[in-house]
């Protein structure tokens, strides 16, 4: 099956559609990429983008046309008065399974903990009213307005669960046309060693963080391992390591030598990077 990718708008500031954090147009790029590395996981599944790169800006035309597919997805952010916060997916008129846009509006609001706005319809009395959703001659289409990059809260939970949020998205999807994952990646999971890896393209790295909650110290990067400590409210660390679990939970090891502590985003708030 293919799914295409429709990173909305283009790069640099021209694109930058009020983001108090981010770049719409350049997020939108760099999470297709996210997105298209999680999908390709699961057998069968191929993967195109409309931006080849991040400086490319198709017409909505050139966008809906340029392949056929069994899905196809516009990424986006949304904006409005700064208090807004949520998630909301904008569905084809020509489609009449709203199955996986409202499993994919529940996934994303539930992985962002960001209000779920539902999946919604717009049209001029007889086709889609968006133009990307009027020239996609794929099965099913939708624009996915995954936060508000207008609200602080969103756009930081946004950038901090980049990886989390695809993987999550390309399960509902997988597991909505039945693709399991491949052989090799159903290996990599069970022969992760104590179900930590490497923290590669992750948002939480080596830097100095904030503790926003009170939380423990462990012995090792497991949350399980034994209390050597604990860390206060208010207090900032320097991170020198980090481990990521399998279930992209994170731990990080400070600078003192006295252990690990979670770098879970309701304890801790990265501050700089290093």
């Amino acid at each position: 099956m293919k799914i295409i990718l429709d990173a909305g708008h283009g790069a640099g500031k021209e694109h930058n559609r009020g983001g108090l954090l981010f770049n719409e147009g350049d997020q939108n790029y760099k999470f297709s990429l996210t997105l298209k590395k999680a999908l390709e996981r699961y057998d069968g599944i191929e993967v195109l983008l409309t931006r080849k790169n991040g400086n490319d800006n198709p017409s909505l035309r050139d966008r809906g046309r340029m392949y056929t597919g069994d899905l196809f997805l516009s990424l986006h952010s949304n904006a409005a008065q700064k208090s807004v916060r949520g998630c909301e997916i904008w569905e084809s008129v020509k489609d009449r399974d709203h199955k996986l846009a409202e499993a994919l509006v529940r996934t994303i609001s539930t992985t962002l903990k960001t209000p779920n706005r539902g999946v919604k319809e717009r049209f001029d009395g007889k086709h889609d009213w968006y133009g990307v959703l009027y020239f996609s001659k794929s099965t099913h289409s939708m624009i996915i307005e995954h936060v508000f990059h207008t609200n602080r809260e969103d756009s930081e939970v946004y950038l901090a669960k980049q990886n989390e949020l695809a993987e999550a998205m390309a399960k509902t999807i997988a597991d909505y046309y039945q693709r399991k994952l491949k052989a090799s990646n159903q290996a990599k999971a069970r022969d992760s060693l104590n179900g930590l890896n490497d923290p590669k393209d992750y948002y939480h790295t080596q830097g100095i963080y904030l503790i926003k909650k009170d939380c423990n110290i462990h012995m090792k990067p497991q949350m399980s391992s034994r209390i050597t400590g604990s860390v206060k409210k208010g207090d900032a660390f320097t991170i020198i390591e980090v481990k990521v679990k399998s279930d992209n939970s994170v731990a990080g090891k400070l600078k003192s030598g006295k252990g690990w502590i979670t770098l879970k985003d309701t304890f801790v708030r990265r501050l700089k990077r290093i």
